[in-house]
């Protein structure tokens, strides 16, 4: 039996069984005591210009600080644990790595960016994290020179300054586990005075607010200082997003929502309940230059990607969307699950390109075979294509795989009247009523019921739609529903009524005469319920039922048919 790791669990692994030996091990320069900080590869579209950036940072912060005040983990030393996780060594991690990473050489800081080249400079921009919680995060002033050495330095000395909040940062922390919320201020307003631009110290003041329930105005007014200096602070974001809500602010809400889910695209969870917010919101394309600049800033992250392919479809821009799932799975094959191939497939119908659709499902029921949600999206692009039959086999399979699967008796139920099996579909319709497709009911018998009352002129076919009709009626998604059904119902039932009074009185048939006093009574009732869906025919229905009830009991006397 083999077990699949991902890199990130492997670093936690090798974290795990390596920390232990650390305590013997002889590390030169440190005395054990010393705050550790770790200087990772930097992001770069250029070859190795990362690490270079990286190891001259590194080199800087050991001129700067003394061992003994601030110990720079050694590149051999990072690299030992990066290649025995399988890592390579000049990779810039993910937040989430890098928190293992930080963990296992025990670090209380690392410092991530990205570096590039503009002419002659070379500019670089730095954030320094906490290992406890990465989305804690100070963002460095740019820095940029002609040499990589002169920009290295100044990054070092914003760490210098960036730093001094950090000790009353953990003693706002401190003080607030010990709910003394005037004292957590105080050291957090310390903070920010030894460090202007401080992020950490913000952070920590904010989420006192929000513990002592202050007002959401002084709360969003603080969120909105942090913001101004980091736009990705996680807290901050959260916490403005969340009261721009209650405030119906919708495009502040969206702006604040997608720089969380740029900020944090390892959340799926997060990543899935704002996409929908923003889909649901008035004006999604708020959303999209925020997320494309993530990514743009992060070239080859293929979590932000997924992001931006969520957003462009929640967005309506599906082409765009199209181009960045295609991208997205060809950096990343693992982001070809069942939401890829039901969400792209979807974005190629919408987009005129139903073919494409149908065929990435195809690969996608190849890939997945025992996924019955799969299988039922499958099923209705085969319909769309007009393969009714193989639709009919997919959406089958499907049911066997989970009978509750969703939308699988409501499709098998449409393909039923597809095939001009009303009687199959009524039973699929029985089936859907007491699972999941519940809410399908009372939509496909209203239209089902209405084709098969366009179409009657028997007894079968009419007893048919009267019978879509009334499931309709008791099913009803909606009050206009409702309304709809009574008038078919009644509209039916007339028509019906005539058919066989006509007989009647042709065979002089007293039972046939019964039946068709009883449709008209029936007609009688319904049309009058329904009569505003069609007010003008209800009328001159209403009026002509009356006419036939009183020849059809003139009939009844006539044929001596009694009551």
């Amino acid at each position: 039996m083999s077990v699949r790791f991902t890199k990130g669990a492997v670093l936690a692994l090798v974290a795990g069984g390596m920390v232990s030996a650390l305590p013997a091990q002889v590390v030169r320069g440190w005395d054990g005591k010393a705050p550790r900080m770790l200087v990772l590869t930097l992001r770069s579209a250029e070859r190795n210009l990362g690490t270079q950036a990286a190891e001259q940072i590194r080199d800087r912060l050991s001129s700067t600080f003394s061992p003994t005040t601030l110990y720079q983990v050694p590149k051999n030393e990072i690299n030992e644990v990066l290649k025995a996780s399988g890592y390579q060594q000049d990779e810039p991690l993910s937040q989430n790595d890098a928190r293992e990473l930080g963990r296992q050489l025990r670090a209380e800081q690392y410092v991530a960016g990205t570096v590039k080249k503009e002419g002659e400079s070379f500019v670089v921009e730095a954030v320094m994290h906490l290992v406890r919680d990465p989305s804690l995060a100070q963002p460095l002033q740019p820095a940029s020179a002609n040499r990589m050495g002169d920009a290295a330095r100044a990054v070092a000395l914003e760490v210098q300054a960036a730093r001094k909040q950090l000790e009353f940062e953990q003693k706002c922390v401190n003080a607030a586990r010990e709910k003394n919320w005037g004292q957590a201020k105080q050291f957090a307003r310390d903070g920010i005075a030894a460090f202007e631009r401080a992020t950490i110290a913000r952070t920590c003041l904010l989420n006192v607010l929000v513990e002592e329930k202050a007002s959401e105005g002084d709360q969003l007014a603080l969120a909105e200082e942090i913001l101004k200096i980091d736009p990705r602070a996680r807290r901050a974001l959260a916490i403005a997003g969340d009261i721009y809500r209650k405030q119906g602010k919708t495009d502040d809400m969206i702006r604040a929502y997608t720089g969380l889910i740029a900020a944090d695209p390892t959340n799926s969870r997060l990543v899935e309940d704002v996409t929908k917010a923003i889909a649901g919101a008035g004006n999604p394309r708020v959303a999209l230059p925020i997320i494309r600049k993530a990514v743009d800033d992060n070239p080859g992250d293929p979590a932000l990607l997924r992001t931006r392919w969520l957003v462009e479809l929640a967005a309506r821009e599906y082409k765009a969307g199209i181009a960045t799932g295609e991208e997205m799975v060809a950096l990343d094959t693992a982001m070809a699950d069942t939401s890829y191939f039901i969400r792209q497939s979807a974005a190629y119908s919408t987009d005129s390109q139903p073919a494409k659709g149908a065929e990435l499902l195809a690969r996608g029921v190849q890939k997945f075979p025992d996924n019955a949600a799969l299988q039922v999206v499958y099923g209705q692009s085969l319909r769309t294509a007009g393969q009714t039959q193989q639709a009919l086999e997919s959406i089958k399979k499907a049911i066997a795989m989970d009978p509750q699967v969703e939308r699988g008796y409501a499709s098998l139920a449409q393909l039923y009247m597809d095939s001009k099996q009303p009687d199959s579909a009524y039973m699929a319709l029985v089936q859907a009523d007491k699972g999941t497709d519940s809410t399908f009911v009372g939509p496909l018998a209203l239209a089902f019921g209405n084709v098969r009352q366009k179409e009657a002129t028997d007894t079968a076919s009419f007893r048919s739609a009267l019978t879509f009709l009334n499931m309709a009626d008791v099913n009803a998604a909606s009050p206009d529903n409702k309304l709809q059904a009574q008038f078919l119902i009644g509209a039916t039932s007339l028509r019906f009524g005539q058919n066989l009074l006509q007989a009647a009185t042709q065979g002089k048939d007293c039972s046939l005469l019964k039946q068709s006093r009883d449709l008209i009574a029936e007609a009688q009732i319904n049309i009058p319920k329904g009569a505003r869906f069609a007010p003008q025919q209800a009328g001159q229905l209403v009026q002509a039922a009356g006419q036939l009830s009183t020849f059809a009991e003139q009939q009844a006397k006539a044929l001596k048919c009694g009551s």
